[in-house]
């Protein structure tokens, strides 16, 4: 006899109220079955954070049908499956693969010549424990999707307070934009006023550029205005962290990806891009498909005045994090520039 485990969530309740009620399913072949009730965003975490507990892995399997597999150390068999929309991946320090979910199913199936049997009876036992003790809490208001929960370990810090100031997300749902397009400046400025503006260390500078090194979020970066006729036009981070672990370089991208989407709201575009799949189905390898340029990570986010683009792409060994925000009314002018530019190179 085959048990089947099933968690069971609304992603349309989900979407409307965000929070939705899901229930625990006991399914077995008389047909009867337990149910419990829990605050959706609730389930979610509790989910996770009980397999990484139990010491599963988890994998992406099926991006396309959106579904995960997870593995145990020990055991090698497919043993549980979620299924619900991918939203995101992220990696842990020991290189396991997470993929945040909105949960739609979550199944265990322990096939009984599974010597496996135990550690999925285990682990569907804990997880509803888990779920009827918070379903027995008071419900905490949420965010409608939930941040990927990371280890403790690997938990990124509270960004400083100077951090905050430039990054931080606004308290209200509808996001206001601020009085400055990047750090203290905003579009058009020239090059004296943003040297007047700007408190970080000025390394170098010349007719179209001021280069400044700081801290954001933790990490080392400089910090690029360009110019065009005097005008501030487009402005840029390149993150310095170095890393002997390349997978942590993709911890890197997805922890300003966050800080990013608490202030601007969801990126209007958010993904991987393969040029060549030769690391694809080897999560522990995406860091070195990053670094011979097989593998680069975008996402993008507009603003009534600025575009902002975040990639995490490399060539040659050498990986690159870059966050650039650009003026929509001004790029015009840059572009101009190239353009005659490249006319007196003929």
């Amino acid at each position: 006899m085959t048990k089947a485990y099933q968690f069971i969530g609304s992603p349309l309740l989900l979407l409307l109220s965000g929070c939705a009620t899901g229930t625990i399913n006991d399914l077995h072949s008389t047909g009867g079955g337990r149910t419990y009730d829990v605050p959706y965003a609730n389930a979610y975490r509790i989910v996770l954070d009980a397999l990484e507990e139990l010491k599963f892995s988890v994998k992406k399997d099926d991006p396309s049908q959106g579904e995960i597999r997870a593995q145990t150390d020990r055991y090698k068999n497919g043993l549980l499956l979620c299924r619900g929309n991918l939203l995101g991946i992220f990696l842990t320090q020991v290189g396991g693969i997470q993929t945040r979910v909105e949960i739609q199913s979550l199944y265990v199936v322990p096939h009984d010549d599974w010597a496996c049997q135990d550690k999925a009876q285990q682990t569907i036992s804990e997880i509803t424990k888990r779920l009827r003790e918070s379903s027995a809490k008071p419900s905490v208001q949420s965010q409608p999707v939930p941040m990927a929960v990371l280890p403790s370990r690997t938990r990124p810090e509270v960004p400083p307070r100077h951090v905050a100031d430039q990054l931080e997300a606004p308290a209200k749902k509808n996001l206001v934009r601020s009085e400055f397009d990047f750090r203290k400046a905003t579009w058009g400025m020239t090059k004296e006023q943003v040297r007047t503006a700007e408190i970080a260390h000025l390394e170098t500078q010349n007719d179209t550029l001021l280069v400044y090194s700081d801290k954001v979020a933790g990490k080392d970066v400089r910090i690029g205005y360009i110019f065009m006729g005097d005008q501030l036009v487009r402005s840029k981070y390149v993150f310095f962290e170095k890393h002997t672990n390349w997978n942590l370089f993709i911890n890197d991208y997805l922890e300003i990806k966050e800080i990013l989407t608490k202030k601007y709201g969801q990126p209007v575009e958010d993904k991987p891009v393969w040029s060549n799949e030769l690391y694809r189905d080897d999560p522990k390898s995406w860091g070195t498909a990053v670094g011979v340029g097989h593998l680069r990570f975008v996402s993008n986010w507009d603003t009534p005045t600025t575009s902002i683009l975040h990639v995490l792409m490399g060539d040659n060994f050498k990986i690159s994090l870059v966050t650039e925000y650009a003026s929509k009314e001004l790029r015009k002018i840059e572009t101009q520039s190239n353009q005659d530019k490249a006319l007196l190179d003929f």
